[in-house]
């Protein structure tokens, strides 16, 4: 097998292309060890030995305060490889794939390969289940990698030797561990770093982004030996809880019952150990990588990221493994280096998510900014770690089943953790770490906490999404496509594309007599329809294109100059793929509701006329003036109640004025 992965190595590497009109632009070597907590020496663990991961943090920086955004692989992988919130991202379990939920959305390495990286896998970036999946590419994403390689091992051969404690959860969620048998270097995550070196070995001109996922610590823990021999059990020590500590919270914040699952001290110390060391094992397959690259003068030029998809409990309150909304649940290692950063060696205290990679590396290496993400970019804080950053990091997770299902939201601020369980209808808990580190006291009903309760309560709702810009509009553009595919629009027809004033229009109804298509979609802006063209009007081959949109950019603050610039766009996009189709912009409209935005939406019109007139395909049609009174003002009987659409008869005076133009 391993003959076969690295002449599928050589034979893809050898074909890389030579880019060399490009700037050059640093390499990303970006690293994940699966279910890795805090539980390091450079993060102050009192016993754990992981001296490659700190040598990694003395040359970077590393976040005291970062976030996964799910306590679970699944939602935690797609939320940072997407760049969005598990509400956007629709994936809340560890079995729904993230492209049934965004098909057309632009992954992390997706958009490296866009600007001209070779982008490879080795191991698990995105969710697959272990140890069922090793081997295999699991929930993979194939637009995001133009390589892969799943490598497998003898800890996958030797699974039957497993050590259970946990015996009716499945060994991937379980208190499960095992002393490998042989060495090192027959283990899966030997593996991984030795296929991650021959890719690296056999660089070609092109920038690299090469995904390294490793496989432990999760469960089952697994290291030969030698790595166990580091923790004398007499020396590994359970956290100490208060005996009472379940009267302080509530019960939907427990995922462990009963507490420790009932197991004796003895069987808690052998498991713990186990984790501890998987987690030095694994740290030494890292050095291995780290060690190539400094070997074959990589470094410099190469930004590191290696980073944990959620927390994992270690018996903090009784609990186990992951999904609760505790800080030990919720945290993550999260480190970066980069070439030419200020902030070598020190650590940043301020909140950081790890959605926040996708525009972070997208910064770091001069991308363009990926304008479909939630996260920040962090690079001011590799800079200067005190630099202002966002207030808060929030985390989420699901409980219950069917018709009880219910959400639990927590938030993360440089002082204080704010959770809410069903909106506070189970539960609302609040930690200050200053005196509580360990979230013992919950001060949530203390009355001289109210007016941070509701401060908290309020900054809670920023983590609340449905989706950014683009991806918000995916299910309603998903039911415009099925609605084509049930009965089939005509071809070298007239689309009408743009926001729901176009969505609202019955064209067909208007124009009986021509082949017209209604692509108009949500209360979108101008930027959304360029994003979707392809889907809802490149590929209908129009011969004319009626366009309206305008007015939810204005209300949403953007400039005239912007509007202008974003009709450009739509019409620049169009005409790369059809370029005789002609397009007739229809006028910002006024409207009752928005009546104070007019005299910025005239401005935008008029700019919008301005660059039509340089292009015969072009069309700027002024429909503005015959909604408007002899008071100036727009006429009430050709608008529908909500004051923003018209109704029937103010379409009718659209269709006039429109039909001398579509012919």
């Amino acid at each position: 097998m391993r003959r076969a992965i690295l002449a599928a190595v050589l034979l893809v590497v050898a074909a890389w292309p030579v880019r060399a009109e490009e700037r050059p632009r640093p390499n990303v070597l970006f690293i994940a060890l699966d279910d890795l907590n805090t539980a390091l020496g450079c993060y102050g663990h009192p016993l754990v030995k992981s001296p490659n991961i700190d040598r990694l943090a003395a040359r970077g920086v590393r976040f005291e305060r970062a976030y996964c955004q799910y306590p679970l692989c699944n939602p935690s992988r797609a939320s940072l490889m997407f760049g969005l919130r598990p509400d956007a991202t629709g994936v809340q379990d560890n079995t729904t794939n993230y492209r049934t939920t965004l098909p057309s959305a632009v992954a992390l390495p997706q958009y490296f390969r866009q600007h001209g990286y070779f982008a490879a896998r080795v191991g698990k970036m995105y969710h697959y289940g272990v140890p069922n999946d090793i081997g295999n590419a699991g929930l993979d994403d194939a637009k995001s990698w133009e390589m892969t390689v799943n490598p497998w091992g003898r800890d996958k051969t030797d699974e039957k030797k497993v050590l259970n404690y946990t015996p009716k959860l499945g060994l991937g969620g379980a208190l499960s561990w095992m002393i490998a048998d042989g060495g090192d270097d027959e283990q899966t995550d030997a593996h991984v770093a030795d296929e991650a070196i021959r890719i690296l070995e056999r660089k070609g001109d092109r920038p690299f982004f090469l995904g390294v996922g490793f496989y432990r610590p999760h469960v089952p823990c697994v290291a030969p030996r030698k790595w166990f021999d580091l923790y004398p059990l007499d020396k590994v020590a359970l956290p100490k809880e208060p005996a009472d500590d379940r009267k302080h919270h509530p019960e939907a914040a427990y995922t462990v019952t009963p507490p420790n699952y009932g197991l004796d001290q003895a069987k808690l110390t052998d498991f713990l150990r186990s984790y501890y060391a998987a987690v030095s094992y694994a740290d030494a397959q890292v050095g291995k990588v780290l060690d190539a690259l400094e070997r074959l003068k990589l470094a410099d030029n190469t930004i590191i990221v290696l980073w944990g998809d959620h927390g994992w409990h270690l018996g903090e309150h009784g609990l186990w493994q992951k999904m609760s909304l505790f800080e030990e649940s919720a945290r993550v290692p999260l480190l970066i280096v980069a070439p030419g950063i200020k902030a070598t060696g020190q650590a940043c205290g301020r909140p950081a998510e790890l959605l926040d990679m996708y525009p972070t590396l997208a910064d770091l290496c001069g991308l363009p900014p990926p304008g479909m993400v939630h996260g920040t970019s962090l690079r001011p804080q590799l800079d200067d770690p005190a630099a202002p950053g966002k207030k808060a990091a929030y985390t989420q997770v699901r409980r219950g089943g069917g018709k009880d299902q219910f959400l639990g939201r927590s938030l993360r601020t440089e002082q204080f953790r704010y959770t809410e369980w069903d909106g506070g209808k189970r539960g609302v808990e609040l930690y200050d770490h200053q005196e509580d580190p360990h979230e013992h006291r919950n001060l949530a009903d203390d009355p001289n906490q109210a007016e941070r309760v509701k401060e908290l309560k309020e900054l809670l709702k920023g983590g609340v999404t449905e989706g950014p810009g683009f991806y918000r509009w995916e299910k309603e553009i998903l039911a415009i496509e099925r609605r084509n595919r049930e009965k089939a629009p005509p071809k070298e027809g007239i689309v009408f594309a743009g926001s729901s004033s176009i969505r609202l229009w019955d064209v067909a109804k208007s124009f009986p007599d021509l082949p017209v298509i209604n692509s108009g979609f949500g209360g979108s802006q101008i930027a959304d329809s360029t994003h979707f063209a392809e889907r809802l009007i490149l590929k209908h081959r129009p011969r004319l294109i009626v366009f309206y949109a305008g007015d939810n950019d204005t209300a949403a603050g953007r400039t005239p100059e912007q509007v202008r610039d974003d009709f450009k766009a739509f019409a620049q996009a169009v005409h790369k793929e059809l370029p005789k189709t002609r397009i007739v912009f229809l006028a910002v409209k006024p409207s009752p509701a928005r009546w104070g935005l007019f005299d910025v939406q005239k401005k935008a019109n008029a700019l919008v006329e301005t660059y039509c007139k340089g292009d015969e395909r072009l069309r700027f049609l002024d429909v503005v003036k015959p909604l408007l009174g002899d008071d100036g003002k727009p006429r009430p009987e050709l608008y529908a109640k909500d004051g923003l659409h018209l109704n029937g008869e103010g379409y009718k005076v659209w269709a006039e004025l429109l039909r001398p133009h579509l012919k």
